[in-house]
């Protein structure tokens, strides 16, 4: 017999208790679910109790909101039950806590099933006596009361159900088939497909009808085409104005399938209602969906979900923020903030429902049921904040006007869109437009956060230019833009149509020449995009970070903001999305107005000290330009005040950062959660996260002792470099280095005890010369040839010194370093090979030689030296050679470990001939018994 909801004077009927009750929210709640237990599963009541301690009554124990017998007899006789049921109001998130909550009473009362359930989302679960608490397995659903023993032993046998796999499946199901009727290509395919969900979520919203449940449904389409034939293409036409201020769709776009076709996958998807599915399940299909889609057909590039969170938790978005993706690809960083904000948010609604609970019961005054009254206005007030739908609250705020992205790729966009519907919302300021220009909400100083992964590699050059149709927009948008964004909207949108028609890089400050790689633009675009304090992740690549064809961007970058944080990621964090390019992810804090203003202060000030330093030599120079001059002296002269310039300049540009030093975490990842093969594997990152608050919680300074940290479970130690050591943003050599020198050995430069050898002869064709090399891998110097010097194309040649400290400038990242022995003393080598004289009293040449065959000292040497590719590293040039920070223990431990060096390799080397006699002996054993046995 089914029941009826009632609810009189503030007052709710429990069919189960048979008793009026004070009317809560957690009593609306388990009611509402007790009339689903008996309407729709069939239960009757001499079968349930609600309301139970199931540890015994009044033992005043944990009690469980129902429980449910097989039969009313099974009641009776107080066997085990079949199901508790633990009901939440509709703003607690069924999480791990709720489910324990569930399991551990089901486990009291030795029952195989329990459910939980917020009125927004039911799960259920199975028990598994075999395990211990805390292991619990998720299932489709619970027997209903006619259910037959077999069919309860299938629901028990039933391995975990995970419905995002079987939502995921769906949708796989339905790209193939459009794949193999309209015999589409995998990307077009996908097109016709996000066409349909964008249908569908449409429908939901914005259609009724007659009948209850899903409408987006193949009756429900077949009954409208009994009006209309062409109802499936009028609502797509309907879609496409619902979305159309995203710029999703073009003005004339159709769905390019059969009729047939369509109506299959609508019949397909039509048992999941997005608007009520879950965010959880939806959410985490379509990802599904689109990393086997996109990686495995498409190719395009997603950014790993590992690094996605590991970003997100160190920008630590709060309630307001408002946050960016201007490449938002398939929208993982605006996801995951508008996850982590929401979660927030419920927590707080939750703690504060809570809060009012405690205070209303508190009030001696009031009635029961005046105090559930308040209650329940207390807390729809506070649901009224949860509520998407209502403009102005928070949920409301975080999906209209906090979230932001844009991609220049249609599918993209479009992709990003539905995968933020999927996750719950906050698809409204996502568009499909080009990143670099100003749209909807994205301009300038607008974003406290922004997050990204920009595309690499691609160059923008004059051919780029801002056309028309990228920026038009129609008129009632613009006065919803300006409504909502006011006067720096309208600033945005003149800036770009002043531009129209001109080369998207006359908009930038960055680029030099007519062209600049899209990583590098996106550095100073979300610059651009930040609040002063704002605070941006970016993934770029390696060569920003250590290239001298990059250090201009490194400087623009340091004139405008704090560099928080550089993590370089290992080779293979993007290789199953098909990348190979090495990466690393910086963290970067836009200056305030205040901030800006003392560093460019400082920067000017030093700038003007520098040139009157200068005086007497630019007023020489003056005095020459107002004479009678040739130009080519003319031009020679004005040549030199620029080098004057960049002489000064540089210079105060050193002695600003000294005074404006801040310190910068460096970190170098070894394993991110995820491999080559896209597997899951040890996750670093989660680790470091939780180091880098702290280090934010201290205003990002640690005490000048601290350099570096060991942490465990992280294979390298967390750096705390000095911005004034920074020459690349790369861990200075010095802090390397002071982190191996485990002895405290005093850390001295090479320029202090080493000298350069300046000696050269110029070349005589006819003369003979005998060339030297330094070969890699610290074998030292070796004869080359002997060459007429007609046959040398240098100019000058270097004879060589005995025990001069030698080494190859092009590989010196190779280990090509040498001590010169008296065999080669009076050879030549060309000016790539530079000597030192070493002064013994303070470093023996062996030992420097020794030095630099460590792995940590050829890691430093790399730093200095690196380039974007083996092949075209830069020259370790001597001024960067005398500049390098060496440990320099006693001469007398430098000894010790040099002799103890030569000992082992003397012993090497005798150990490895008689290996070889050894061998050869044997090979001449078996010979003769070979030969013996032939014969």
């Amino acid at each position: 017999m089914k029941i009826e909801l009632k609810i009189e004077d503030g007052k709710i009927f429990s069919h189960a208790r048979n008793k009026w009750l004070v009317l809560t929210p957690e009593e609306m709640v388990r009611q509402e679910y007790l009339i689903q237990l008996i309407n729709i599963y069939g239960y009757n009541l001499d079968q349930i109790d609600e309301e139970v301690e199931t540890t015994g009554r009044g033992s005043g124990g944990a009690r469980a909101d129902f429980i449910i017998w097989k039969s009313a007899d099974d009641k009776k006789s107080k066997k085990s039950p079949l199901i508790i049921v633990e009901c939440k109001a509709e703003n607690i998130t069924l999480d791990d806590s709720v489910s324990l909550q569930g399991e551990l009473y089901a486990r009291q009362t030795n029952a195989p099933f329990f459910v939980t359930h917020n009125k927004m989302e039911t799960r259920y679960w199975r028990v598994r006596k075999d395990k211990l608490p805390g292991y619990r397995e998720e299932i489709e659903d619970i027997p209903k009361a006619n259910s037959t023993e077999k069919e309860i032993e299938e629901l028990l046998n039933k391995l975990k159900v995970f419905r995002e796999h079987e939502f995921a499946d769906l949708l796989h199901q339905c790209h193939n088939i459009i794949r193999n009727r309209e015999k589409l290509d995998p990307a077009a395919a996908f097109d016709e497909i996000a066409k349909i969900l964008f249908m569908k979520v449409f429908a939901e919203r914005n259609l009724k009808a007659d009948m209850k449940g899903n409408i987006f449904t193949l009756d429900y389409i077949e009954q409208g085409e009994r009006f209309n034939p062409d109802y499936i293409f009028d609502i797509f036409e309907k879609t496409k104005l619902e979305f159309g201020r995203d710029r999703l769709f073009k003005k004339y776009e159709k769905i390019n399938l059969k009729i047939n076709t369509i109506k299959s996958i609508i019949e397909k998807l039509e048992r999941y209602n997005l608007s009520a599915t879950s965010t959880d399940v939806k959410g985490i299909a379509f990802e599904k969906f689109l990393g086997k889609t996109f990686r495995g057909e498409i190719g395009q590039f997603f950014t790993p979900r590992k690094i996605v969170e590991f970003m997100v938790d160190i920008v630590n978005p709060q309630e307001n923020d408002t946050i960016c993706d201007p490449a938002s690809g398939s929208g993982g960083f605006l996801i995951r903030v508008f996850e982590k904000v929401r979660n927030e948010i419920l927590k707080s609604v939750d703690e504060q429902y809570k809060e009012m609970k405690i205070n209303i019961e508190n009030i001696k005054d009031k009635s029961g049921e005046e105090k559930a009254l308040l209650l329940t206005e207390a807390f729809d007030d506070l649901y009224t904040e949860l509520d998407p739908s209502k403009t102005g609250s928070r949920i409301w705020k975080l999906s209209n006007r906090c979230i932001y992205g844009t991609d220049a790729n249609e599918r993209m966009a479009r992709t990003s869109k539905m995968n933020m519907i999927m996750h719950g919302d906050g698809h409204g300021g996502i568009h499909h437009h080009d990143g670099f220009l100003n749209v909807n909400g994205i301009f300038e100083e607008r974003f406290d956060i922004i997050l990204t992964n920009p595309p690499f590699g691609q160059i923008i050059d004059n051919n780029d230019e801002v056309q028309t149709n990228q920026v038009e927009v129609d008129e009632h948008l613009i006065k919803h833009y300006k409504q909502v964004y006011g006067e720096k909207y309208e600033k945005s949108q003149l800036i770009i149509q002043r531009n129209l028609g001109k080369p998207i890089i006359k908009l930038f400050s960055l680029p030099k020449s007519n062209s600049i790689k899209t990583e590098v633009l996106f550095i100073e675009r979300c610059l651009n995009l930040l609040k002063p304090g704002g605070k941006l992740g970016i993934v770029v690549p390696e060569g920003i970070l250590n290239t001298p064809s990059m250090s201009y961007v490194r400087e623009f970058t340091e004139d405008r903001a704090f560099l928080r944080g550089v993590v370089s990621l290992p080779l293979d964090t993007f290789a199953s999305t098909g990348a190979k390019v090495k990466t690393s992810i910086l963290f970067i804090q836009k200056f305030t107005e205040e901030e800006k203003y003392k560093w460019d202060s400082l920067i000017s000030s030093h700038f003007q000290r520098e040139k009157d330093a200068q005086r007497l030599e630019r007023e020489k120079i003056n005095e020459r330009l107002n004479e009678k001059i040739i130009a080519k002296e003319k031009n020679l002269l004005k040549k030199r005040l620029l080098e004057l310039d960049e002489i000064a300049f540089a210079k105060a540009r050193k002695k600003a950062k000294w005074e404006f030093n801040y310190k910068i975490l460096f970190f170098e990842a070894t394993s991110v959660g995820i491999n080559a093969t896209g597997e899951e594997v040890h996750n670093e990152l989660s680790l470091l996260a939780k180091q880098y608050d702290e280090f934010r919680k201290n205003g990002f300074e640690i005490t000048n002792e601290v350099n570096s940290k060991i942490v465990e479970g992280l294979k390298n130690p967390i750096y705390f470099a000095e911005f004034r050591d920074l020459k690349k943003w790369t861990i200075p050599v010095k802090l390397l280095l002071n982190y191996k020198n485990r002895n405290n050995w005093p850390i001295m430069k090479i320029s202090e005890f080493a000298y350069p050898i300046t000696d050269k002869e110029e070349v005589k064709p006819n003369q003979e010369y005998n060339m030297v090399g330094v070969k890699w891998y610290g074998e030292g110097t070796f004869y080359r040839e002997t060459v007429l010097g007609e046959e040398i194309s240098a100019k000058w040649l270097s004879p060589l010194k005995k025990k001069a400290f030698i080494y190859n400038r092009l590989f010196a990242w190779k280990e090509s370093f040498g001590i010169v022995p008296e065999e080669h003393e009076g050879f030549y080598v060309s000016n790539e090979f530079p000597q030192f004289y070493i002064d013994e009293n303070v470093m023996l040449p062996e030992f420097l030689y020794f030095l630099f065959m460590q792995p940590f000292i050829i890691d430093a040497v790399k730093l200095l030296s690196a380039g974007s590719a083996a092949v075209s590293r830069n020259r370790f040039k001597e001024e960067l050679f005398l500049d390098f920070d060496v440990p320099v223990p006693p001469i007398g431990t430098q000894r010790e470990l040099v002799n103890d060096y030569k000992r082992s390799i003397k012993e090497a080397e005798e150990l490895r001939k008689r290996a070889e006699e050894i061998v050869s002996s044997s090979k001449e054993n078996i010979k003769k018994f070979i030969e013996y046995n032939i014969t």
